[in-house]
């Protein structure tokens, strides 16, 4: 039988165990999207048989579980049939890709919902660094302009040095672009203990400086071939600003082999989804609550 736990920061290195080997690009299955929003969706974790399994508050639904991740997913998926038979609860896979649905469906009789809004946008890397091409001419147009006008600009990576100058940015930043929503202001308190504790979560980051003043900064993490990025916030007083973070923290890690960009969700966001459609993703990763009815 397995038994959970809630999840702490001080479990970060048992999670980089199981999420430091990519198996899909999906953000979920990385250490910084686990162990930012833990507290967000209430996570708590077990392990079975080198095999690591999360329950979480999804949504609508009080218990669910993302797809094990290890050794023995199979022998861990009936772990969970099980805990839910003995606790009297469904069984709910959240943030299911298309090939968790196939592997619980091979032993399971399931009923499938896509998430509208949980898709991931996936990116060519050389599109984003490069930004080349005509259908890219709006993205160029702001960062000239950036440039243009602000000509005296830095870039730094995020370490000890730049750290209370992205804190103060980010204090300045909650303050002038106020969002009325739970998630929102979840994150405000998620890019604080990112940044309190950056050593520990072992992520890259970028600060973009305009006359020695915080313009942007990015956050997030290289999983295989693909750069995620978990954190992007810009001054939008600052002209271009949110084009060069973006173009910027994918020329920072393209000698690295990086092939695609996972710029995550828009969460149902009309702004974020026109935003990131303009940078014109090459595929998304959609996302699907599984309900399980029995076993096969």
């Amino acid at each position: 039988m397995i038994n959970f736990k809630k999840l702490t920061l001080q479990d970060i290195d048992i999670v980089r165990k199981y999420l430091s080997v990519p198996t899909t690009r999906s953000c979920d299955n990385t250490v910084g999207c686990t162990m930012m929003w833990r507290n967000y969706f209430k996570t708590e974790f077990a392990t079975f048989d080198d095999t690591a399994i999360f329950k979480a508050v999804y949504l609508d639904y009080p218990v669910a579980f993302a797809t094990p991740i290890g050794k023995n997913v199979a022998g861990a998926l009936d772990a969970i049939w099980d805990y839910c038979n003995k606790h009297g609860v469904s069984m709910v896979i959240c943030f299911a890709t298309e090939s968790d649905v196939q592997k619980i469906g091979s032993r399971f009789k399931i009923k499938v919902i896509k998430e509208n809004g949980w898709s991931d946008y996936i990116y060519r890397a050389e599109d984003l660094a490069f930004l080349a091409g005509r259908k890219f001419s709006g993205q160029r147009n702001h960062i000239n302009r950036f440039k243009r006008e602000n000509p005296v600009y830095e870039l730094k990576p995020i370490d000890a040095t730049t750290i209370p100058d992205v804190r103060e940015f980010f204090t300045e930043f909650c303050e002038l672009y106020k969002k009325d929503s739970e998630m929102y202001r979840a994150e405000e308190d998620i890019v604080f203990e990112v940044l309190d504790n950056y050593e520990l979560y072992g992520q890259s980051g970028l600060v973009l400086y305009a006359g020695g003043r915080v313009a942007a900064f990015a956050i997030g993490e290289v999983l295989g071939d693909t750069l995620f990025v978990h954190i992007e916030k810009a001054d939008t007083r600052y002209a271009g600003s949110y084009q060069m973070i973006a173009s910027e923290f994918v020329k920072k890690h393209i000698d690295l082999g990086i092939k695609y960009v996972n710029r995550e969700e828009d969460l149902g966001d009309e702004g974020l989804r026109k935003s990131k459609l303009q940078y014109h993703p090459c595929a998304f990763i959609d996302k699907f609550t599984v309900f399980v009815e029995q076993k096969i």
